[in-house]
């Protein structure tokens, strides 16, 4: 092969990779970027630290880079959804919680759109409209679509729990028995974050009268 034509070659394998080097790199420079915000929030669900408001900020600046290498990647805009329920926690009360609220269930409600098969933003999306008392349509919604899609998720679970234990007066029976069944696989992973929720809203005795009596169900409800 002459030397013009090796040129050729290279040419144009150097033009078919670059795509794909270029798109690698970014997908790398995205995951960079959000990876410790993944086990933040991680380490929230499990107990294991709290997130302070300079915590939140500084996670939110690092989704917004990851958003930025790769734009509407479903995960990377639930992430950002639940700092947002994070910060409304923390600014209970003031004018902060409300509109937090709001930007949690429009990211949410994104993230769904992207991504209709994933779990975590059904069961988080519930969990948000119960925060707000939106318990309408898409509050049930959620219990239904997140139970079929991501049932072992201990974030679903435990998600799930909290908006049923919030919205427990206004449960239709078919609702109430997801969250049931919410509590108890959820206790399989760590009971002690079920009895943590439970005892939080005054929730024991009803939920666990209903729960099986597995050996991680009972610890539980000790």
């Amino acid at each position: 092969m002459s030397s013009s034509r090796k040129t050729v070659v290279f040419a144009v394998l150097l033009a078919l990779c670059l795509p794909v080097f270029y798109f690698s790199f970014r997908f790398a420079m995205a995951d960079i970027a959000a990876y410790s915000v993944i086990y933040a929030i991680e380490d929230m669900d499990k107990g294991k630290a709290q997130m302070s408001l300079d915590d939140i900020e500084s996670a939110e600046r690092k989704v917004d880079s990851a958003l930025g290498w790769w734009p509407n990647n479903a995960e990377y805009v639930e992430l950002k959804a639940r700092l947002e329920l994070y910060r409304a926690i923390i600014g209970y009360g003031t004018p902060v919680f409300l509109s937090s609220i709001q930007n949690a269930l429009a990211l949410h409600e994104e993230a769904i759109l992207l991504r209709p098969h994933w779990p975590y933003s059904w069961a988080s999306r519930s969990l948000v409209k119960a925060y707000s008392g939106e318990l309408d349509a898409a509050y049930f919604e959620g219990f239904k679509k997140a139970s079929q899609l991501g049932p072992w998720e201990l974030s679903v679970n435990l998600s799930l729990l909290e908006a049923g234990l919030i919205g427990w007066q206004q449960l239709d029976s078919e609702t109430s028995s997801l969250v049931i069944a919410a509590a108890e696989r959820g206790a399989e992973h760590r009971p002690n974050l079920i009895a943590e929720l439970l005892d939080r809203y005054g929730m024991k005795y009803p939920v666990c009268a209903r729960m099986s009596r597995g050996e991680q169900q009972v610890k539980a409800c000790l």
